[in-house]
């Protein structure tokens, strides 16, 4: 498999059999080949040899199915969709039943007098929360002639994108690759910030600071300051004829 389409809340993941038509082609073509060739020099045991190898192509190429899988996160489903030239399928699952994503991968190999062949037969599934399966594709690769290493797996690295995408762990061969995020719901609206407070004007903020003081709040008043006795002090006079002197404490006309 491999992404051909991805938006915030859609994926697209297809898988081609081309590669499995190809191969069924070639295998059907070698089994063609050799019974024409038998045919010619009458040897009925090679072309009964023949027929089961056309056979093994014609399987190959019947059973070779188009995969499409669609994760939306919109309407919270995936559907897996397969045609081939026999039948076809599709099956939805729905985005919060998902567990987690499983890849897991058989690698074998083989010698011959033509050297070493390494064989890898992978598959990748939906594990849902009760326990069942569900099977998103099978990979099934081989390394070419003298060659030490396979080709890289689409499936494992379509696996990472699809785990991401939904929010889910993906699980390669018993090791945690992509962990468990939340999983986004498309369908509510973006949250918005508070608008920032404006400052009020500098009467208004008096108000507002006399108003947010309690009623109760006891108000000092300021204590009032004691009368003072004006001091009488005596006057000098001057009479006609007279110094002026200075006044005692009583008037001479009392003494």
């Amino acid at each position: 498999m491999k992404v051909t389409e991805q938006s915030q809340s859609r994926m697209v993941l297809t898988g081609s059999p081309l590669q499995q038509m190809v191969t069924g082609c070639v295998v059907i073509a070698m089994g063609l080949v050799g019974a024409v060739i038998c045919l010619r020099h009458g040897a009925t045991l090679g072309l009964l040899a023949c027929l089961p190898i056309a056979g093994v192509g014609i399987y190959e190429l019947v059973t070779a199915r188009r995969l499409t899988v669609v994760a939306d996160r919109s309407i919270g489903t995936v559907s897996i969709a397969w045609r081939s030239l026999a039948a076809a399928g599709e099956r939805s699952v729905d985005i919060p039943t998902i567990d987690r994503i499983a890849y897991r991968e058989f690698i074998s190999e083989h010698r011959d007098q033509h050297g070493r062949r390494t064989d890898r037969d992978a598959t990748s599934s939906l594990v849902l929360t009760d326990g069942s399966t569900v099977l998103l594709d099978r990979e099934r690769d081989s390394s070419p002639r003298y060659s030490l290493s396979l080709p890289v797996s689409r499936d494992r690295s379509a696996d990472k994108e699809l785990a991401m995408f939904l929010g889910v762990s993906m699980i390669d061969n018993g090791l945690v690759v992509v962990a468990a995020s939340a999983k986004v719901d498309q369908g509510a609206p973006p949250a918005q910030a508070a608008p920032p407070a404006q400052a009020a004007p500098p009467a208004q903020a008096d108000q507002l600071a006399h108003a947010e003081q309690p009623a109760h709040a006891a108000r000092v008043t300021p204590p009032a300051r004691p009368l003072q006795t004006p001091v009488l002090r005596p006057v000098p006079i001057a009479l006609p004829g007279q110094a002026m002197v200075a006044p005692t404490e009583r008037p001479p006309w009392l003494q």
